[in-house]
């Protein structure tokens, strides 16, 4: 499995082989042409937004989904790992307020009423705020 080693690249120090069904570019299973990847000497470098497009394509946006582990974000992404974990949450909480506004279709209820709609989703994490979303 490839593993960051601050420059940007991978390397596989004493690692196993990376899942195929991960697909990462630059390694033995993936292609660099997919996304772009500029190639060295057998590793890649991505762009924040390459990064953000393999870890979506790997781990979509879902409303009620978990944002993938650090783990295997930085195995992904490597030194674009923050950037893709806050553009992911950025997403999912647009689609979650999106998600809330088209329960109450019909009218507006009050702040209330939406707060305690979004409790009943069991989200805990990246919730939307109700007065933000009221504001919509």
């Amino acid at each position: 499995m490839p593993v960051h080693n601050g420059t940007g690249q991978l390397g596989t120090e004493g690692l196993e082989e990376t899942p195929a069904s991960l697909n990462v570019p630059g390694t033995a299973t993936g292609s660099s042409e997919e996304t772009g990847a500029r190639t060295g000497s057998g590793c890649s470098q991505l762009d924040d937004q390459a990064a953000y497009d393999l870890l979506e394509k790997l781990y979509p946006v879902t409303v009620n989904g978990a944002a993938p582990k650090r783990s295997v974000r930085a195995l992904l992404t490597w030194v674009h790992e923050r950037y893709c974990y806050n553009c992911w949450r950025r997403d999912q909480l647009q689609l979650r307020m999106q998600h809330v506004l088209e329960h109450f279709d019909r009218r507006l209820p009050s702040e209330n009423r939406v707060r305690s709609w979004i409790e009943e989703q069991g989200w805990t994490a990246n919730v939307p705020d109700a007065a933000l979303v009221l504001r919509q």
